[in-house]
């Protein structure tokens, strides 16, 4: 009965040491895999990726984890010059948490396979030469906290599916060729998308701003400028109440400012420039006094500036209230020397 016993743990053993060394080299042949996919490297940063090498946790980029089975975490390889395409074979990199390839030359699409990677937390490919659709995949990496895909060529819509996400806190859009509407579903839900920082900034996105976006009152930065908006600026904006920066300049926003800007009491930056606003400049944005840029320009808004403006000490900054419909006196700023 012993020798049966101890015979089991052998096996157990054997197996367990075969199944380690096995999904260690199934991480080393994806990375060599996503290393054909590279055609350009004159930096040579790539250089001690060699189908010789076993230790591939030394090569220049890749983090492993520390206990066993020893897998690759990270790959990072930041303004390392690199060009060419990523591969599909990167969803074998089943343990990676963190991918920064950001600041490169790659091109080609962004494979729908990588949102099956399950613990994959930070996607950074922000400043490359990306085309195509931003992968609807996306919508099922339960981990993911920051998604930056700024700075490329993509297409087509934002995806409905970025609302299933449950541990989303950043999402960079910015700088792209977007197109179509703003998800109302990525807002109708805080629990489903709870976004520190939202950037679409750049784009060619249309229809309105939701005013489902109140929903997301851990946001700190919002900026959607540069794009197609219409419609108003919907005063459940009031609601987030971290919010630090708020740009939605270049747009074809129209109707007044809501009074509740002036309910956040964090707001450092405030640029709602080249708009069609109209109406009064509202007093109540005089209770932002951590402000220290405010550009409100390029609009139809009348009346006169109001003296509580005027009375932030900290907008030395930057007050921009230059081609509008203003009229009466200016009053004397209490503006910090």
């Amino acid at each position: 009965m012993y020798g049966v016993l101890i015979f089991l743990s052998s096996n157990n053993a054997t197996f367990s040491s075969a199944q380690t060394t096995n999904r260690s080299e199934a991480d080393r042949q994806a990375l060599l895999c996503f290393k054909s996919g590279i055609s350009g490297d004159p930096g040579g940063v790539l250089g001690s990726w060699r189908e010789d090498s076993l230790d591939f946790c030394s090569w220049r980029g890749v983090n492993c984890s520390t206990t066993l089975p020893i897998r690759v975490v990270s790959l990072e390889l930041r303004s390392a010059k690199i060009k060419g395409q990523l591969s599909s074979c990167m969803v074998n990199l089943t343990s990676l948490v963190r991918i920064d390839l950001s600041s490169n030359d790659l091109s080609g699409s962004i494979p729908e396979e990588i949102g099956a990677l399950p613990s994959l937390e930070t996607l950074i490919l922000d400043t490359n030469r990306f085309s195509g659709n931003i992968p609807r995949s996306l919508g099922t990496a339960a981990s993911l906290r920051n998604v930056n895909l700024g700075r490329n060529a993509l297409s087509g819509v934002i995806p409905v599916s970025l609302a299933k996400v449950p541990s989303l806190r950043v999402l960079v859009l910015s700088m792209n060729n977007l197109s179509g509407e703003i998800p109302v579903v990525l807002f109708n839900n805080a629990s489903n998308l709870v976004t520190e920082r939202l950037n679409f900034r750049g784009n060619q996105i249309s229809g309105t701003i939701p005013a489902a976006i109140g929903n997301l009152v851990n946001l700190t930065q919002l900026s959607m400028d540069q794009n197609m908006l219409s419609g108003i600026i919907p005063s459940a904006i009031g609601n987030l109440r971290k919010l630090i920066v708020l740009v939605l300049s270049a747009n074809r926003l129209a109707g007044e400012i809501p009074s509740t800007i002036g309910d956040l009491p964090q707001l450092n930056q405030l640029s709602l420039d080249d708009n069609s606003l109209s109406g009064n400049i509202p007093a109540s944005l005089g209770q932002c006094q951590r402000l220290n840029m405010l550009n409100l320009s390029v609009n139809n808004l009348d009346g006169s500036i109001p003296s509580e403006i005027l009375s932030i000490s900290s907008l030395s900054l930057g007050l921009d209230l230059s081609y509008n419909n203003l009229t009466g006196m200016i009053p004397p700023p209490n503006w910090k020397t």
